[in-house]
């Protein structure tokens, strides 16, 4: 094998099993990682299967171009990018920046377009610059989640699968507009349309909402659902259940 297995500080154990998996180059390797990952592909994919993330450090993946070649290595599909509420940069057809925000506000932890019918299975990082202090993206396990709601809330979870959930997003104000908070985009640049009865009508297709409400100040309410909160992904012989967003403001 051309990877060593390594660990990195504040790694957490579930059972036995690494989250995540840190692996580095051996030192007879050159460090491309695209070849690595086309000669070692299977245990890469048993390895994400069993440890649901894998860190890589120490390769030569040395600019966008380079991280869009890794992932394409992979062979996995590239999910359809749709329209939202942040302002996210595009470099590539499969590379978007995160979101456009001031580095210190917090981004709750979230699966990645979980309001959406569908929503992709894996995701890839790639560090282009080092940020001067902080900067790591915190990853954490939501099955493992799941399973302390189910043991600390039962009634909850059991209702919330029942009755499934609804979810409410405000868009951001006409003066928040393009701004470096989280959500800094109007309805009117989400939409791309100023009048009011186009937007009502791009919106559901937009957002996958059930509701569209315009507000004061130039912003508009979305609400998502009834959304089942909790999601089976199979294909890695797990078929683990995920909570959908368990830091967001939902209500039943």
């Amino acid at each position: 094998m051309e990877f060593i297995d390594s660990s990195v500080e504040k790694e957490q154990l579930v059972g036995d099993v690494a989250f995540p998996k840190t692996l580095l180059p051996t030192d007879s390797s050159d460090g491309d990682l695209v070849k690595l990952v086309l000669a070692e592909r299977e245990m890469l994919f048993a390895d994400l299967g069993r440890h649901s993330a894998l860190l890589f450090r120490g390769f030569q993946v040395n600019s966008v171009d380079d991280f869009e070649r890794v992932v394409e290595a992979f062979g996995w599909d590239a999910y359809p990018a749709t329209k939202g509420v942040t302002t996210r940069t595009k470099f590539s057809d499969r590379v978007y920046s995160t979101n456009v925000a001031a580095p210190e506000l917090l981004i709750n932890f979230h699966h990645e377009m979980s309001l959406r019918p569908s929503m992709p299975s894996k995701l890839f990082f790639y560090c282009s610059e080092a940020s001067p202090e902080g900067g790591e993206t915190l990853l954490v396990s939501s099955d493992v989640v799941l399973q302390r709601m189910e043991q600390r809330m039962p009634e909850f979870v059991a209702k919330a699968a029942k009755l499934f959930l609804l979810y409410n997003m405000n868009t951001a104000s006409d003066i928040e507009a393009d701004s470096l908070i989280v959500i800094n985009k109007s309805w009117k640049s989400a939409l791309g349309t100023d009048d009011e009865a186009e937007a009502a009508k791009r919106a559901p297709e937009a957002f996958s909402c059930s509701s569209f409400r315009f507000l004061e100040e130039g912003r508009a309410e979305i609400t998502v659902g009834p959304l089942n909160p909790i999601r089976v992904f199979g294909g890695n012989g797990h078929g683990l259940s995920h909570f959908s967003a368990t830091t967001k403001p939902w209500k039943t």
